[in-house]
């Protein structure tokens, strides 16, 4: 056996990493929520980008909000004065006399860019905790 390997049984491991959680919980859950409002800012900013901006109301109404419950957190971006326009802009509708509307992607690139701000700034909050 070299210097680098160690063995130990899953007993051993799963108490060893249940203390190695216990001590770096507490600066991980302080690091969350950072780290989802920073993905969530950067995902609106990219959807008010490709908003469709017939007058610019609806871009300007996109905001983001965050929640902490415990060791849970979530982020969600959207339209506070018009929340349905949402989703049928995202993937176009059923118009009143058939057809349908046209889609007008911008969540998904919101979601696309924000999802890895989010991921980095996490990954470093818990390299924090670790140091």
């Amino acid at each position: 056996m070299s210097l680098h390997e160690i063995s130990v049984d899953a007993d051993r491991f799963a108490y060893g990493f249940d203390r190695l959680l216990e001590d770096i919980g507490p600066g991980v859950e302080t690091c969350l929520e950072p780290a989802i409002r920073e993905g969530c800012k950067t995902a609106r900013k990219v959807a008010k980008s490709t908003a469709p901006k017939k007058t610019g109301r609806y871009a300007k109404s996109l905001s983001y909000k965050t929640k902490k419950a415990g060791m849970s957190a979530s982020g969600e971006v959207g339209s506070k004065n018009l929340p349905g326009l949402v989703h049928l802009l995202e993937k176009g509708h059923a118009k009143v006399g058939g057809g349908r509307t046209r889609a007008f992607p911008h969540m998904a690139p919101g979601f696309d860019a924000g999802a890895p701000v989010f991921e980095k700034a996490l990954l470093e909050g818990v390299d924090r905790a670790l140091s």
